[in-house]
């Protein structure tokens, strides 16, 4: 029997724990000696309510509890749980709380506007996790309306490694490097089913890293790219099939692919396979890539890159991070991508302990994605 509110707890903000990878694994279950019972179907999840009354009722009371404007940012979540339709979302309001007095008070002008106008704040039955961001969901009655993000003040850095299975002997660095690191692994590589396995036991964040079609003079440097030689058609079901080489996926980024990200049909194709199944995308700063676009007409979910610390091997890794931090000071935030060269790995290790101990926030994908 569902409590009251289950049904939000259980598609919106349990959304939330699944996607920072804190979602415990259910024990594996014997094989049952006797025929198991048939059971009824469970029912049908009510749908979600028109979010227009608590977008504005959101918005109007984040500005009065001292978010700026320009810290609310709109995009959509993901509705999990028991008869939810694969890639079903609800829209999303994101805001970073304000330096003075933090997510506490604002969660409280929520709570109490919410039952003024006549909806219910619901938060996590576990509670807030402890440097996080802070996720709770507006609803009317049983009916989901808007998931809340508060990111907590401060400067926030999202480091994604990506290529990761094509070297297995480089696992166990990648598993030493903080817990927080968002880990891509090449759908292509032979072991990748293996290696997203282990990740995922690990309790590490995962994302499907896509090899797409290179601007030449570059060329693929594997097997079983997506090319723009294939109809778009045949780019989903490409798509398709490599994402379930990595199982557990959040989200996708992708292997070079400067010539598939520059054509509109095939980016559509790969992006409509990537909203079927709930994934976000992370955009790559690639010249000419129509993905961003794309993925805001589509209405998946995206997250543009904004450092690549491989883009300029010329220069010392140690410039490099440099700057990143400066980024982080200018900007707040920072999504950051690299290869995992034994080099880069020993560098990061030490690096990421000096931004924790500075106070600087390293998040998942999952918990910036819009």
């Amino acid at each position: 029997m569902k409590t009251p509110l289950g049904w939000i707890v259980a598609a919106v903000l349990g959304a939330a724990v699944a996607l920072t990878g804190q979602r415990l694994l259910d024990a594996p279950t014997r094989a049952p000696t006797a025929p198991a019972a048939v059971e009824a179907p469970p029912p049908a999840p009510p749908p979600p309510a028109d979010p227009a009354p608590a977008r504005a009722l959101a918005v109007k009371t984040l500005v009065e509890a001292g978010v700026p404007h320009g810290a609310i940012r709109h995009g959509v979540y993901p509705l999990l749980g028991p008869g939810r339709a694969p890639g079903e979302t609800l829209p999303l309001v994101a805001f970073t709380c304000p330096v003075d007095g933090g997510c506490g008070p604002v969660v409280t002008a929520l709570s109490t506007a919410a039952a003024a106008g006549g909806l219910t704040l619901v938060e996590p039955q576990e509670g807030d996790r402890s440097g996080r961001p802070v996720f709770r969901a507006l609803a009317d009655g049983e009916r989901p309306a808007l998931a809340l993000r508060g990111q907590r003040p401060g400067p926030r850095l999202t480091l994604i490694i990506g290529d990761v299975g094509r070297e297995p002997a480089l696992l166990d660095a990648l598993l030493a490097l903080d817990r927080d690191v968002t880990l891509a692994v090449m759908a292509n590589a032979p072991k990748a089913p293996e290696v997203a396995a282990r990740l995922a036991e690990a309790g590490r964040e995962v994302l499907a890293h896509l090899p797409l079609e290179p601007m030449p003079p570059r060329s693929p440097d594997g097997s079983d790219f997506i090319t723009t030689a294939q109809a778009p058609a045949a780019v989903a079901e490409a798509t398709t099939r490599l994402l379930e080489r990595v199982p557990g996926a959040a989200g996708v980024d992708v292997h070079l692919g400067g010539k598939l990200l520059a054509s509109g049909p095939h980016v559509t194709a790969m992006l409509d396979a990537l909203g079927e199944q709930g994934l976000f995308f992370i955009d790559r700063p690639v010249s000419a890539s129509v993905a961003g676009p794309t993925a805001r007409t589509q209405g998946v979910r995206a997250v543009p890159a904004s450092h690549d610390l491989d883009a300029d091997p010329a220069t010392p890794l140690a410039a490099r991070l440099k700057a990143v931090e400066v980024a982080l000071v200018l900007e707040g935030h920072a999504v950051v991508t690299a290869r995992p060269d034994p080099a880069t790995l020993a560098a990061l290790q030490p690096w990421l302990a000096t931004l924790r101990a500075r106070r600087i926030q390293l998040l998942r994908a999952s918990e910036v994605v819009r």
